[in-house]
């Protein structure tokens, strides 16, 4: 098969999240005692900044449901982008995007390539042009990732976006990517560009 989703967990995890002031020295306050400066924002809800454990903020990963427990209420969200420090490769900031029952949400899932492609094993070179593709989806669908399986591409060959729309596993899902947007293609060593 071409491509498979991976279906994201449901709320299996529960964040204890405090709200917090807005401002970069209350950010700076904030990480010194262990905590992570987060925001959660909807359109049916006031914008909260709020903050969280680092603890548990390494445990979170883009596109992943939770359920954010803060002040005694409780709101399904996503976990829409993780800012890390580029230097020190430690978490800094989380957003989270409060879910709505019925509503599409556009979000950006990892795409993970397996499988050896047949042009590889001629000698071709396999360029993976994306990492991730931006989705239109409604909450209960919203996948962690997108497997492809590159295992039939010869020299040549590419995967398209359009190549996805399609498989019946991705019913009900919208793609924002342009469908004529190449993901992978196996060119020949003479080919590749530097």
């Amino acid at each position: 098969m071409l491509a498979t989703l991976t279906k994201a967990e449901r709320e299996s995890i529960i964040i204890e999240a405090s709200n917090r002031n807005h401002g970069k020295v209350e950010s700076k306050n904030i990480r010194h005692k262990g905590f992570v400066p987060a925001c959660l924002y909807g359109k049916d809800i006031q914008n909260k900044t709020i903050s969280i454990s680092l603890k548990d903020a390494t445990k979170l990963r883009t596109g992943q449901i939770v359920q954010l427990k803060i002040d005694g209420d409780y709101y399904r969200s996503v976990v829409k982008e993780i800012q890390y420090d580029y230097l020190k490769d430690k978490i800094i900031h989380v957003d989270f995007m409060a879910l709505v029952e019925g509503r599409f949400i556009e979000i950006e899932v990892p795409l993970e390539i397996t499988g050896e492609s047949q042009g590889v094993k001629k000698g071709g070179i396999l360029q993976v042009l994306l990492n991730t593709l931006k989705l239109k989806v409604l909450p209960n669908n919203i996948p962690e990732k997108i497997v492809l399986n590159v295992t039939n591409l010869d020299i040549g060959d590419s995967i398209h976006v359009s190549d996805l729309v399609n498989i019946e596993e991705f019913k009900g899902i919208k793609f924002v990517n342009r469908a004529d947007t190449t993901i992978v293609t196996v060119t020949s060593a003479e080919e590749k560009t530097e």
